[in-house]
């Protein structure tokens, strides 16, 4: 969803943008669809977010992940003693992370 927004923002159609997305995921016209009701709902409502798939089991948050805390919490150490929230998410939307 969020690969879908970003692309939209900078596209001409949103209908063009969600089949390139879900291709883009290796995805079909199902996903498309998806990504269409689940960014309709999340702009409709911000706190009408999806929950991420987290090894089998859906959870709340991704941040139960312990490599991945492990991750972070060596990355904001690295930073010093004064770390922003726009550290966490910038760290985060990373391609490799």
């Amino acid at each position: 969803m969020e690969y879908f927004l970003h692309a939209f923002v900078n596209s001409a159609t949103w209908t063009n943008t969600a089949l390139w997305t879900a291709q883009f995921m290796g995805k079909g016209p199902y996903m498309s669809r998806k990504l269409w009701e689940w960014s309709k709902a999340y702009i409709e409502d911000w706190e009408n977010l999806l929950l991420s798939k987290n090894s089998q089991e859906w959870t709340d948050s991704q941040i139960e992940d312990e490599d991945l805390k492990e991750k972070l919490c060596i990355h904001l150490q690295s930073l010093g003693k004064y770390v922003t929230a726009s550290a966490i998410v910038d760290y985060l939307t990373k391609l490799d992370i």
